[in-house]
């Protein structure tokens, strides 16, 4: 993986950090979530927040229109903009469109005054349509200019395979989470299942993502070989509140689905808690079925942190 990796458009445009800072957001309903951005350490790939909190960008996705905006005086204020980055002065906001609905929003902020005016708003404008036409609509340029980072977390391309080999997890993003655990209640709910997909193969599995769209009972395929034999575990990822704890009928359900299958093992693993029930049944299936909750995601990443304090 190498976060430093960027689309070669970006490069052309010299739209680069720290010039220039670009995000492309997906809509999903009434959120924006992040499918590629050139900002490290700062915005999380994959992370979900409300249009209604999302300022700029939130804006253009309710209403399908550009915005432009520049630092205004200290005594005006703007009452869509959010600083993400300190001393940004000017932000383009772009809409991606299909059959006229906003399905999304490529947003550009720089560090000069008025970057984005004239000339090169056309030009950053024409760029964010070829952004969001292959992020969001999977149509890709012809001129073959379009390079995909690795270090995306939402790949277009993933929805065409039965199954996807995980990828896209970055070791930024992990150090992030390893740092600021409760960041992990913000990523969306594809995204927390390559989260969880990526610690496994860290671990030493052999890890497969079933599509978006497939419903089986299970996200994750995680093989291992150990001295005693081959191990093959399902793995079941709840993206839920703290504050909505997972109920013994998903353990039950996916307890029936390793009856049914190959399988040798099962792992339900969550943003959020189990219900005394949930363990009761586990305790009963113990050999068979584990269960992950927050605390144990957290002790996951913990290597991450202990990782970077001895490379420094």
């Amino acid at each position: 993986m190498n976060s430093d990796r960027v689309l070669k458009l970006l490069e052309k445009a010299n739209a680069f950090p720290p010039e220039v800072f670009c995000v492309v957001l997906r809509r999903d309903e009434d959120r924006l979530t992040s499918v590629y951005t050139t900002y490290s350490g700062i915005f999380l790939l994959g992370s979900s927040i409300a249009i209604e909190s999302s300022g700029i960008a939130g804006w253009v996705a309710r209403n399908g229109q550009e915005y432009l905006w520049n630092a205004p005086e200290p005594q005006d204020s703007d009452p869509y903009y959010i600083e993400l980055v300190p001393d940004v002065k000017c932000e383009l906001c772009v809409p991606v469109l299909e059959h006229g609905r906003a399905i999304g929003a490529v947003t550009f902020e720089s560090s000069k005054p008025g970057f984005f005016e004239g000339d090169r708003k056309r030009k950053f404008r024409n760029l964010a349509q070829d952004l969001g036409r292959y992020f969001l609509l999977n149509i890709s340029p012809t001129d073959g200019d379009l390079v995909l980072p690795e270090s995306s977390l939402l790949l277009p391309e993933d929805e065409q395979h039965a199954r996807v080999i995980v990828s896209g997890v970055t070791d930024e993003l992990l150090w992030q989470l390893s740092r600021m655990p409760e960041r992990i209640h913000s990523l969306s709910p594809r995204a927390f299942e390559e989260l969880v997909a990526q610690l496994l193969s860290d671990m030493g599995y052999n890890v497969q993502l079933t599509p978006r769209q497939k419903d089986g009972g299970y996200d994750v395929l995680a093989e291992a070989d150990l001295p005693a034999g081959r191990i093959l575990t399902l793995v079941e990822c709840k993206k839920w509140s703290p504050n909505n704890p997972v109920s013994v009928e998903v353990v039950r359900g996916l307890y029936g689905v390793l009856n049914i299958s190959n399988a040798t093992h099962a792992m339900i693993a969550t943003t959020s808690r189990f219900t005394r029930d949930a363990h009761q049944l586990q305790d009963s299936i113990k050999y068979q079925l584990s269960l992950k909750d927050f605390d144990d995601i957290k002790s996951w990443l913990w290597r991450y942190a202990i990782e970077a304090e001895e490379t420094e």
